[in-house]
């Protein structure tokens, strides 16, 4: 099983969990339909189901990974950057915190562009590459943050612009086993791109 697997299973890691899934409902709203991608065994994704009323779909190139999905959620193989959807299918896309993994994300944001609704909304909860939390894990020695693929923000963050108006933030604090609110870019372990398709 992979550490990222393995870490969700982690008292501390139901701690992350239950954390974001918090972000994630409080901007979600009235979305009814929800694409997860890169969503991996899907933790996050079947808490989700559990809170909300919202369909969520989850799009993940992992075979093994989907195989370990659980609860309310239709999960799916394929590519971020070429989704078997039809355009207009979400009212949300979600990419926790799969978006720095991705070979192209260029290419998969301009998806979760094309597979949303009118004014839907997207949502990226990514690695902050600044934070304590992330230097930590990545100086480790089998640690799958050292599978990230791209690490600028602000490149990232110009890039959705394209099609969303957007607005970043840093949340999350994490020191040691704590978690808590925290917008300090040196503590928080996340950083939360909000998105609404223009």
């Amino acid at each position: 099983m992979s550490n990222y697997s393995d870490f969700y299973k982690t008292a501390f890691g139901r701690k992350v969990l239950e954390e974001e899934a918090k972000i994630v409902l409080g901007y979600l709203g009235n979305c009814k339909r929800i694409l997860s991608v890169g969503c991996g065994p899907a933790f996050l994704e079947s808490r989700l189901g559990q809170l909300s009323e919202a369909e969520v779909v989850g799009l993940e190139q992992n075979r093994k990974m989907i195989e370990q999905a659980e609860g309310r959620i239709e999960a799916r193989e394929g590519s971020a950057e070429k989704m078997q959807f039809a355009d207009k299918s979400f009212d949300c896309v979600l990419f926790v915190t799969s978006l720095l993994f991705i070979s192209d994300y260029k290419k998969a944001v301009a998806e979760a562009a094309r597979v949303l609704s009118a004014k839907g909304k997207i949502l990226a909860l990514v690695l902050n590459p600044q934070s304590n939390y992330f230097r930590e894990h990545r100086g480790k020695q089998n640690s799958y943050f050292r599978k990230i693929k791209h690490k600028n923000l602000r490149k990232i963050k110009k890039e959705a612009e394209k099609f969303f108006s957007v607005e970043g933030s840093y949340c999350l604090g994490i020191e040691g086993e704590k978690v808590f609110n925290s917008h300090d870019k040196k503590i928080a372990a996340l950083y939360v791109l909000k998105g609404i398709k223009k």
